[in-house]
């Protein structure tokens, strides 16, 4: 609870902190960085998402244009974790084209020692927390912040019975949107 009334970690100290992690980042590796805080992923699903993306015959299976998602089920072993598992993401074309900004075959640990060695703390965990604050202040209710993070409860309800309405994922859409244009402009 503590951490809810922090002067020292608020949205604007974690933008602000995020921005400059990008800026100091090469070419094609604070892209990762932006993509993370348009999907709301942990950091290394985050990455692992992008080299899907990249490659062209699982980005095939891994995106649904339809429905606008990347279906993360679909690679559980890369994806799911045994107790964290996040199903699927919401995504622009506009999230894609930052995925595919990023240069391929980076890892996260590459992404933090870039970081470390240009002596700044490495603050990647922040975009998740930037995804889910903003979302919330957007509206979006939080059982699609939670399902979108991997934090659905197995239930049966959740499992099999809850339909979410399609507004939600247009809304989600326009605040991601949002965020993406605070975190280049």
């Amino acid at each position: 609870m503590e951490r809810l009334f922090s002067d020292d970690l608020n949205y604007d100290s974690m933008l602000k902190d995020i921005k400059e992690l990008i800026r100091i980042m090469p070419p094609g590796y604070g892209e990762y960085i932006t993509y993370n805080c348009c999907v709301g992923l942990r950091s290394s699903e985050s990455v692992a998402s992008v080299h899907l993306i990249h490659n062209r015959e699982t980005f095939q299976s891994y995106f649904n244009p339809t429905k606008n998602t990347l279906e993360h089920f679909k690679f559980a072993s890369i994806m799911m974790r045994r107790t964290k598992k996040c199903y699927i993401s919401i995504i622009s074309p506009e999230v894609l084209d930052v995925a595919a900004r990023c240069k391929p075959g980076v890892t996260y640990n590459a992404l933090r020692l870039h970081a470390q060695k240009k002596g700044m703390k490495f603050t990647m965990s922040y975009a998740r927390k930037l995804f889910a604050s903003w979302l919330s202040h957007r509206s979006i209710p939080d059982f699609i912040i939670d399902a979108l993070q991997g934090r659905c409860a197995p239930t049966v309800l959740a499992r099999h019975y809850l339909v979410v309405q399609s507004t939600f994922k247009d809304g989600v859409l326009r605040a991601v949107h949002e965020l993406l244009k605070q975190i280049e402009g």
